[in-house]
This record gives C-alpha cells, sequence and structure tokens, in this order.
C-alpha cells in the first residue's frame, strides 16, 4: 500500500525481505491503511499516536511500536520535530504470538543506534546479503524489546455516546474533570458512566482522565522550550507534586528527567543525522 509519507514508493510491491525508510515529516496525518509486511515504527524527536481497531497508544521520543502484517491502523503526530523511522519485514511461519499483536515499547540505546544505521541502505535499491543479515538481527531483538512494552494505552469503542465523552474529555483536560462533571456534562448518570467505563474500556474513569492527560503531557513536552511546570498547568494538575507523582507511575521516570533524556538524544540524533 502507498503511504503518503513516502509517495514515491508502493510498499507492498518493494520485494525485499526487508528495508527501512527514514524522513524528518514533522506534523502529518495518515489515514487508516495496512501492509503485507511487518513494521517497526520508530518516533524520534517527538510523539507519535498510532490506533488500531481497539486502542490507541502513543510512541513518545525514544519510543517505537510493532505493527503485525495486515494489521489496519493510522498515524497521527502533532510534533514539529518529528523524525520517523520506519523498518519492514516480510512475514516467516515462525512468527510467534509477540509478533502478531500490535504494542509500543521504549527504544534503547542499541536500538536506536542499528534503526539509524539502516539509512545506508535505500529501499528501492537492490538488495544485498549484508544488508538483510543486518535486518535479520533487528527483527531477532524485538521480542526481546516487546517484553518491555509501554503501558499507555488508551482503549478505543465503538459505543457512539460513550466516544462523545472521550472527545470532551479530550477536549478539556486543562479543567477540572470529576465523574460528576462529565456525566452531567454528557448526559449520564455517575453510576451508568461509570460502569460504561469498565464495560467498554476495561479501565476506571479516572484512569482514563489520568492517562489521557499524562499522553497529552508527553507530547507537550517535546515541543521545544516547552517545561514541566507549564505542561502540569496545561493539563489541567494544579499541583505539580501530584503531576510529577503520577507522571512517574505510567511512565516509569520523573518529567524532569524526561526532558534531560529527549533533550539529550535531540541533539545526539542530530549528530548522526549528520553523517549520512
Amino acid at each position: 500500500m502507498k503511504a503518503q509519507l513516502f509517495p514515491q514508493f508502493d510498499l507492498d510491491e518493494i520485494v525485499k525481505p526487508a528495508f527501512a525508510m527514514h524522513k524528518q515529516v514533522g506534523e502529518f496525518s495518515l489515514k487508516w491503511h495496512q501492509h503485507v509486511k511487518h513494521q517497526l515504527l520508530y518516533a524520534e524527536q517527538g510523539v507519535m499516536h498510532l490506533e488500531v481497531a481497539q486502542y490507541r497508544f502513543l510512541l513518545p521520543a525514544r519510543h517505537g511500536a510493532w505493527i503485525p502484517a495486515t494489521c489496519l491502523h493510522r498515524i497521527t503526530s502533532f510534533s514539529p520535530q518529528l523524525v520517523i523511522r520506519t523498518l519492514y519485514f516480510d512475514t516467516d511461519q515462525s512468527d510467534g504470538d509477540i509478533l502478531k499483536q500490535a504494542q509500543p515499547f521504549p527504544i534503547s540505546d542499541l536500538a536506536h543506534e542499528m534503526i539509524v544505521y539502516t539509512e545506508r541502505w535505500e529501499a528501492g535499491a537492490a538488495s544485498n546479503e549484508q544488508e538483510q543479515i543486518f535486518f535479520q538481527a533487528i527483527r531477532s531483538l524485538v521480542p526481546d524489546w516487546l517484553a518491555n512494552a509501554l503501558p499507555l494505552v488508551l482503549p478505543t469503542s465503538e459505543h457512539a455516546r460513550l466516544q462523545a465523552v472521550i472527545e470532551f474529555i479530550g477536549k478539556h483536560l486543562e479543567e477540572s474533570l470529576t465523574l460528576k462533571r462529565v456525566a452531567q456534562e454528557c448526559a449520564f448518570s455517575e453510576r451508568t458512566l461509570s460502569r460504561l467505563f469498565q464495560k467498554e474500556l476495561s479501565m476506571t474513569f479516572s484512569l482514563y482522565v489520568r492517562t489521557f492527560r499524562i499522553i497529552r503531557a508527553l507530547e507537550y513536552l517535546t515541543h521545544p522550550g516547552a517545561s514541566v511546570t507549564d505542561a502540569a498547568y496545561a493539563v489541567g494538575y494544579e499541583s505539580l507534586s501530584a503531576f510529577s507523582h503520577t507522571f512517574f507511575q505510567l511512565v516509569g521516570i520523573r518529567p524532569q528527567m524526561y526532558c534531560l533524556y529527549h533533550l539529550k538524544h535531540s541533539k545526539l540524533s542530530g549528530q548522526i543525522s549528520d553523517l549520512f
């Protein structure tokens, strides 16, 4: 299927067992699509939103996602500095269950260097043995990388009234979003709305709002000059300590450390890109 990010290629017509594409794209939005190959998607210097049938994943900077072959998905980003790196692999009968489901994961320094190294091989050029050996080495490591799957997942629902609730939450993250207020605004009883979140999303209302806020904060923090304090207030936190605590619970590091990590690797990625 031809992807808008790489209009010069019909990705499903490339006969190589594996290949990669790299591009600095900034903000973009792709429609629902699928590929005959597995896809390893890497967000560098920005944030991407990946949607599959029942879930919406966040890919912060230095995170990737595995998208199995034929998985219908769409990708969106509002990050002006986004660099997208995407690798494609043929399917194999020996593929384990872990390679048959979409999931995000953190990109280690080793994974980053290996993915960036694939820039030297053009997708449209003839395949060579060294290239394919290197790609297969990456593929062999993917199951280990997926063992550290990122927990920042927002489930989605086909329930029309619940979709309206989710849209309302997204538009008002900077405000107080209690169950009582949202239920009143969206014409639900508190009890019914609470049960609907559990039934349709397998998540409590409060956890959904917290996760949504941290996802939006992660996206905010990738913008140049963004501060932790501004991010906290922009997504509805009145207490910086409460924001930091929730951020740590869901992301695994403090927001200040995330900013430093993002800044460090943004500079490193720029230095590496200059070599190609």
